[in-house]
């Protein structure tokens, strides 16, 4: 992985990247990659603070089809229907 996301890193243009394997709830690997400040040649390091960004969406949806999977919940009745309380936010 330290050859390889370095080179994702420079085919996509991404100037910073930290990534964690986690296995129940221990972290088992971490690294970080890049730079915190291109232009001053500032490495990353775990002092600084990242975006997520949009990456929690497909963690929220892997954890609610984790817990479809184990009848936890259910997909019926529709989404609609369990989010009556917030309608009035939605809308």
């Amino acid at each position: 992985m330290e050859k390889t996301i370095p080179e994702l890193m420079d085919f996509f243009d991404v100037p910073d990247v930290a990534i964690a394997l986690i296995e129940a709830r221990e972290v088992k690997w971490e690294q970080i990659f890049g730079y915190a400040d291109l232009e001053n040649d500032i490495s990353l390091d775990l002092s600084h603070v990242l975006r997520v960004g949009s990456n929690t969406k497909p963690v929220l949806a892997w954890r609610v089809m984790s817990l479809i999977e184990i009848g936890k919940v259910s997909l019926s009745p529709g989404l609609d229907i369990l989010l009556q309380c917030y309608k009035r936010y939605l809308s």
